[in-house]
């Protein structure tokens, strides 16, 4: 019986006290903001350990987990194209089929697995091949998911380990969610001139002079302030009409100095300047 007792005290403290060890392939996770966007990736980190990775440790051409232990996870929070595949948002296992040269990628509706055994063709969403390239002299030790080159309209998820690495692009649709959420907004407030200065500023990061003077002169109409007085002058400035620029500055920093809010008294200076007014 004290045997008995023993063996269970002993298995319940390897139980309770195993997560207090290192793991040796741990949870890693990347997050990136695209947009409004949110996009992580939960994987488990595998070292290469002096072993031979692709083509050996990984066999080419079969179901690969992308990591180790449970299946590698990347959730979205609102819908986008993963590669060339248009994704509902969610949450999705990534499974890749590696190859010399090329992978093709996978996005599975099964969360909830380790390994590839209860991998289920039918729960994908879809695939496609991208660029699987040895890189000479590259000996990235742990498996790694990043993400590069992020703008508020997309972004590249790329995963490196050992000596090979991929990217997918991943695409999203900011502008028809700033629209969406400027409607519900403008429903919610009724013609709220701090939404319409929100995305006239969103257009002037999108370059898009025409539909940001649209914006900010709504917003401008409902209430005058020194800041969205500011980025109309902006948007006209874009939209390349130096005039009415010049004069809405003018305005923005008068504003400003009965406010006696400094930083826009010099932002409508610069702005003024630059566009060769006095």
């Amino acid at each position: 019986m004290k045997k008995l007792l023993l063996i269970a005290f002993v298995a319940f403290g390897l139980s309770t006290y195993a997560q207090d060890f290192p793991q040796p392939s741990p949870l890693a996770k990347t997050y990136q903001m695209v947009g409004l966007n949110e996009i992580e990736v939960e994987y488990s980190s595998p070292g290469v350990k002096g072993r031979e990775i692709f083509g050996d440790l990984v066999p080419f051409d079969k179901l690969w987990r992308t990591g180790a232990n449970m299946a590698t996870v990347i959730s979205f929070s609102q819908d986008c194209k993963f590669g060339d595949m248009s994704v509902s948002a969610g949450s999705y296992a990534l499974f890749t089929i590696p190859s010399d040269g090329k992978i093709g990628v996978i996005l599975n509706r099964n969360t909830d697995q380790g390994g590839t055994g209860s991998y289920d063709e039918n729960l994908n969403i879809g695939q496609f091949v991208t660029d699987f390239p040895a890189t000479k002299g590259q000996n990235v030790e742990r498996l790694i998911f990043t993400f590069q080159n992020t703008t508020s309209t997309g972004s590249e998820l790329k995963m490196e380990w050992a000596d090979r690495s991929f990217v997918v692009p991943i695409t999203v649709s900011t502008e028809t969610a700033v629209l969406d959420n400027m409607k519900s907004k403008l429903e919610e407030y009724s013609g709220e001139y701090r939404v319409y200065n929100s995305v006239a500023n969103f257009y002037l990061e999108q370059e898009n002079g025409e539909k940001a003077v649209e914006m900010a002169e709504k917003s401008v109409e409902l209430e005058k302030k020194f800041w969205n007085v500011h980025t109309l002058a902006k948007a006209y400035k874009m939209n390349g009409d130096k005039d009415k620029a010049i004069a809405t500055a003018k305005q923005s920093m008068e504003l400003a100095e009965k406010a006696s809010y400094q930083p826009y008294i010099d932002l409508n200076k610069k702005l003024i300047a630059e566009l060769g007014g006095k």
